[in-house]
């Protein structure tokens, strides 16, 4: 009564559905029933009759009679505001700590090219300057002045994403695409590129997004792989979601920083951005996906995407 609103009086006798019709019962009698399960659970939002929303997680086991038989269901009901509310609290400080992280490292990528900037105008202003020495001074400004611009338009980038033009689209065909090009950038006999996904796999993505997450993935494994490398991309469909997987034999990740390579302007890299796996996790985010790292020191990093269907 307390966490439903619903007096007991109101509801003894009622179908189901006068707590409401967050939860349907056929799906959950069909697990018990076929698959054995000796309970099933869903979390689900409650509206109360006074229009409060609770959150709660509903716990279901077979009612049965002497002989077995399944003549109905108990279900046992959780009240999840305080924790919700607690979660809510947790990832609103994460993300204040995350935006002052990536504040801090942008004001680290900007700090460089604004001294290149100062100390060329300050020589150029002072006149003196012979013409050789002033156009070579004059090119570290147009450099720098286009690195600020770089930095601003991936900060755009990211923080402004395009809206999701979901297609059906040949992922197997991107992907191939995006290894044909790195191969062609390596140098030859260094990188050994292994594909393992079938020549067509239909999948409803946004192409261009796809497309430049897998390619900011296999750049990111190509770059950690100086001395050369293998690069292993593959392709599996569990169920309704596509796994994609792409590991390269580099450097590794070390533990410290696996928490924090999907901040924007976070890099290991002395000419990184860090925006490239800050685009992939939110593009796979905004897929309704997952990204998921695996690494070790000296033996390497794989990259998970999983990419549930699109109705």
């Amino acid at each position: 009564e307390h966490i439903t609103g619903v007096s007991a009086a109101r509801a003894n006798g009622q179908p189901w559905t006068v707590l409401g019709e967050s939860v349907a019962l056929a799906p959950i009698e069909a697990e018990i029933e076929t698959e054995g399960l000796t309970s099933s659970w869903r979390d689900a939002n409650l509206r109360r009759p006074d229009g409060q929303v609770v959150p709660v997680r509903l716990t279901f086991s077979a009612l049965r009679a002497g002989d077995g038989r399944r003549i109905g269901l108990i279900a046992a009901c959780e009240d999840l505001s305080s924790m919700r509310a607690m979660e809510a609290r947790m990832r609103a400080a994460d993300r204040l700590a995350s935006l002052g992280r990536m504040a801090a490292n942008i004001a680290h990528e900007i700090r460089n090219p604004l001294a290149s900037l100062s100390g060329a105008v300050e020589v150029l202003a002072g006149g003196g300057t012979f013409d050789e020495t002033r156009d070579r001074l004059g090119q570290i400004v147009l450099k720098e002045t286009a690195r600020l611009n770089n930095i601003i338009r991936e900060f755009l980038e990211y923080a402004r994403p395009a809206p999701l033009n979901r297609e059906s689209v040949n992922v197997a065909e991107a992907l191939d695409e995006v290894l044909l090009l790195l191969e062609h950038r390596a140098t030859p006999g260094t990188l050994k590129v292994v594909r393992e996904f079938p020549p067509s796999l239909m999948w409803q993505v946004d192409r261009q997004q796809f497309r430049q997450a897998i390619w900011n993935l296999c750049v990111n494994a190509f770059q950690a792989m100086p001395e050369g490398g293998e690069l292993r991309v593959s392709t599996a469909v569990t169920g309704r979601t596509l796994v994609l997987k792409v590991t390269g034999t580099g450097e590794g990740i070390v533990a410290t920083d696996l928490a924090q390579i999907f901040e924007p302007f976070f890099s290991t890299k002395a000419d990184g951005s860090g925006i490239g796996l800050a685009l992939v996790h939110r593009i796979v985010q905004e897929h309704g996906g997952e990204t998921d790292v695996q690494s070790r020191p000296g033996a390497g990093t794989t990259f998970t995407l999983t990419l549930p269907t699109h109705a």
